[in-house]
């Protein structure tokens, strides 16, 4: 069992390795010892799903968990649960819990630790459902280690789900209708450009995008319609997507902006490609929350959306979804003649 202290850092965490705060909901969190003498542990993953949903589905939640995890040798498991099931206010009774961790258990969880959390906010009581003088008080999550180390690495934690996914709110119609002329006239010549195999034509696209993403890492984002219309339609070629699926290094977060940036202003099918450009950033770096609001504003239309959602689903691991990023990256930037 985690000791109090230890548990007030680890649910003080969550906001911070999730990316927002949360309500009403059940976490799977495995931990990780980084060796067999340390009293310290990592966490490599969370998983989070509505209280309602684990309510009426406790089964899928595990089953979904479990399989995202399935790379993961954790040395124990807490679940963590936050809410009320009714309007009574009363946390889930054990009888909830109890399937939740007999799931985890069939599934070769043994150590599973399950508390119950009033909130995240500073001072919020929790307790262990398995001993009731396990308990404590929550130290205010915005001042935890976990907060600041997100804040330094030039990270956002979201007050909500619902606020992170306004990230993907459009931009107004009048601006969109107004660009979309442009965007089509652009589109046309790239389609043009790609079906007459013209590679330098195409080279100096990618080259233009390369240097919007420079260019936003010092505070300058494209501010004309022709600038934005001719980055936007770049995207009319699947390879220039392919092209941008990471941007290593110290710009990737400023890459991130600029697709948001053009995402709010672009239509179909360019959009759906920017969005799934946001998702294999967010998922480059474990922001698992973030690709998920993005993989919803790209549609399952989009081909390589639903391939790395299975591939999530399946439980591949991050680092090798990574890999697989920078493999494609690079064999499509072999192919425009550029490296990154």
């Amino acid at each position: 069992m985690i000791s109090p202290s230890g548990m007030d850092t680890l649910l003080a965490s969550l906001p911070a390795v999730l990316g927002f705060y949360p309500d009403a909901s059940v976490f799977f969190t495995p931990l990780v010892r980084p060796g067999a003498d340390s009293d310290q542990s990592i966490i490599p993953f969370t998983a989070r799903a509505d209280l309602a949903d684990v309510l009426t589905d406790p089964g899928h939640f595990v089953h979904g968990a479990t399989t995202a995890a399935r790379d993961i040798t954790a040395d124990e498991v807490v679940l963590v649960i936050t809410g009320s099931t009714g309007e009574d206010k009363k946390p889930p009774a054990k009888e909830v819990i109890a399937p939740l961790r007999e799931g985890l258990r069939r599934h070769g969880y043994r150590q599973v630790e399950a508390v119950h959390l009033a909130g995240f906010v500073a001072g919020a009581r929790w307790f262990s459902y398995d001993d009731p003088n396990h308990h404590g008080t929550l130290p205010d999550p915005r001042n935890s280690a976990a907060t600041a180390q997100t804040v330094l690495n030039g990270d956002v934690i979201y007050e909500s789900r619902a606020e992170l996914a306004a990230l993907f709110t459009p931009a107004p119609q009048q601006d969109r209708n107004r660009l979309a002329p442009l965007v089509a006239t652009v589109a046309a010549a790239v389609t043009d450009e790609e079906n007459r195999h013209d590679l330098p034509a195409l080279q100096a696209r990618l080259a233009r995008l390369d240097q919007a993403v420079i260019d936003a890492a010092h505070g300058s984002l494209p501010d004309t319609d022709e600038k934005l219309a001719d980055l936007i339609g770049a995207f009319a070629c699947v390879l220039m997507r392919d092209a941008l699926l990471i941007t290593p290094g110290n710009h990737a977060r400023a890459a991130e902006e600029l697709w948001l940036t053009l995402w709010k202003l672009a239509p179909e099918p360019m959009s759906d490609r920017l969005a799934a450009v946001l998702m294999t950033h967010a998922c480059h770096r474990g922001h698992g929350a973030l690709a998920l609001v993005a993989a919803d504003a790209a549609g399952r239309s989009e081909r390589l959306v639903t391939l790395l959602l299975c591939a999530v689903q399946q439980g591949v691991a991050f680092t090798r979804i990574k890999d697989m990023l920078h493999r494609a990256v690079s064999a499509t930037r072999a192919t425009f003649g550029h490296t990154h």
